[in-house]
């Protein structure tokens, strides 16, 4: 017997529309860090899943992220002016889940990078939310270079590019992952439901005994 079919296993669905949706709510909430780490893994997830052929998973998120969302920011002929790529947001997807940090100046880039600054701001009536990157001399005469990633700029991006992705590569959604959900709140009615017609049902041992059919 499937586990599909049986209560108390919960309910198989697509990761990705999940994670998009989660992102969004926790922007709702501000919960900005929340928001940023969940967006920094759907470059995984789609580029596991176009690009399967590339063994590092590094190759396959800068290049997911080149190809879908900043292929326009990439200036060949102003190659000292920081700008925001592939490379940049695996750096941060790296520092930030797996340490959450978020200081990626040091790393290696094509560029110069001074200062990388998070952003944060609350929710504008039309979403024009603004990542920024350049180079800047102060009053002595000092200059340096930054960027300035806008959390809800990054969410939007990345999450729109997913969904433009899912419905343009529709032939790759059997590569995309999927996660077992039990919502206890829906199972727990349809029990409560169950015990009130029959005051004798054991919920434990119908639970036991559906897992006993199944293996």
């Amino acid at each position: 017997m499937s586990k599909n079919s049986i209560d108390g296993y919960g309910e198989l669905l697509d990761s990705l529309p999940l994670i998009i949706k989660n992102v969004r709510r926790s922007l709702e909430y501000e919960c900005y860090l929340s928001a940023l780490a969940l967006v920094l893994t759907i470059p995984d997830i789609c580029g596991k899943a176009e690009f399967s052929n590339m063994e590092k998973v590094g190759d396959r998120y800068r290049e997911w992220v080149d190809k879908w969302i900043t292929s326009h920011n990439i200036q060949e002929q102003f190659k000292d002016i920081p700008y925001i790529d592939g490379k940049l947001i695996y750096k941060l997807r790296c520092a930030f889940l797996h340490s959450g940090r978020d200081d990626i100046e040091n790393e290696q880039f094509d560029y110069n990078l001074d200062n990388f600054i998070l952003k944060i701001e609350s929710k504008k009536e039309f979403d024009n939310y603004v990542s920024s990157a350049g180079i800047i001399t102060d009053n002595d005469e000092k200059t340096y270079s930054y960027i300035r990633v806008d959390i809800r700029d990054l969410c939007r991006d990345i999450t729109s590019a997913a969904e433009v992705f899912m419905k343009k590569r529709n032939d790759l959604s059997d590569k995309l992952p999927k996660i077992r959900i039990l919502d206890w709140n829906k199972e727990k009615d349809k029990f409560d439901k169950l015990m009130k017609r029959d005051d004798n049902y054991n919920f434990l041992a119908d639970i036991g005994k559906k897992t006993d059919e199944n293996n």
